[in-house]
């Protein structure tokens, strides 16, 4: 069975597809996903999802995760968590 979707150009460098249930904007620099209740933008080196109460950025050495009160960095040998008035650092040897 086909799936119906609809390609809109909305500006010059920019395309809009509509599907059943996800939009998605394709730019020159950028692809955003809105599907449900996650947005997903895609780029050159970073991946950014936003959900609810979480943003997660994915980059080629870091992970970084922002919640409401607590943002996690993991690297490749160092965890930091950052909170309120806490900062703490876990090595991974």
């Amino acid at each position: 069975m086909s799936e119906l979707f609809l390609i809109l150009r909305i500006q010059r460098d920019v395309f809009t597809v509509l599907k059943r249930d996800a939009i998605t904007v394709l730019q020159r620099d950028a692809i955003t996903v809105l599907h449900r209740d996650v947005i997903t933008v895609l780029q050159r080196d970073v991946i950014t999802v936003l959900q609810r109460d979480v943003i997660t950025v994915l980059q080629r050495d870091a992970i970084t995760v922002l919640q409401r009160d607590v943002i996690t960095v993991l690297q490749r040998d160092v965890i930091t968590v950052l909170q309120r008035d806490v900062l703490q650092f876990y090595s991974v040897m």
